[in-house]
C-alpha cells in the first residue's frame, strides 16, 4: 500500500504533499499495524465478491498519537466515480469529527481506499485521499453524511449498501 502511494505517478510540485502523506501513513503506530493488515486482508476477501447490486464497504480510522494525522482505511468491491465520492465523502467526515474535540487548523487526515481487481495484474487498486484544515462542510453536507456514515446500518456498519 505505501509502495502504491509512493510510486504512484505526480507532478514535480506535488512531492513535497506526497512525502508529508508517506510520513502520516508510516506514522501508525507499530502495534497498530497488525490489527490494520488483518483488517485490510480480511476486508479485501469480504469484498471480493458482492451480491449482485450492492457495494460492500470496510471502513476503519486510527490516530497516530494525541497530535498525529488521522488515517482511514476502507476497502470496497467497486472503483466507480461513485465510490470514489462516498470515499471522499466519508474522509471529509471523519476529518470533520475529528476537528469537533481538537484544533482542525492543525489536522491532517489520510485515507486510504484499496478496491479488488479481477484482471489478475495486481490483486487490488490502491486511492489515496488527504485532508488538511477546515474541510468546509455545509450544514447540508454534514447532515448527508452523517445519515450514510454513522447510521446504525450505514456502510460503516455494515457489510451492504445499494449501488447507484
Amino acid at each position: 500500500m505505501l509502495e502504491d502511494v509512493a510510486t504512484s505517478p505526480l507532478d514535480p510540485d506535488e512531492w513535497d504533499a506526497r512525502q508529508r502523506v508517506l510520513a502520516c501513513l508510516d506514522s501508525l503506530p507499530v502495534g497498530y499495524r497488525t490489527d490494520l493488515g488483518r483488517f485490510l486482508l480480511d476486508a479485501l476477501a469480504a469484498v471480493a465478491e458482492p451480491e449482485t447490486g450492492t457495494t460492500v464497504w470496510r471502513m476503519r480510522t486510527f490516530v497516530s498519537g494525541p497530535d498525529g494525522a488521522q488515517l482511514g482505511f476502507a476497502v470496497c468491491s467497486a472503483l466507480t466515480d461513485h465510490t470514489r465520492a462516498a470515499f471522499s465523502a466519508w474522509l471529509r467526515l471523519r476529518h470533520h469529527e475529528r476537528g469537533e474535540h481538537a484544533d482542525l487548523a492543525q489536522l491532517t487526515s489520510v485515507g486510504v481506499l484499496l478496491t479488488p481487481r479481477a484482471d489478475g495484474y495486481r490483486e487490488w487498486d490502491t486511492t489515496m485521499s488527504a485532508i488538511s484544515g477546515d474541510p468546509e462542510l455545509t450544514g447540508e453536507e454534514l447532515r448527508a453524511y452523517q445519515d450514510l456514515f454513522n447510521a446504525p446500518n450505514g456502510p460503516a456498519a455494515t457489510a451492504s449498501t445499494p449501488s447507484p
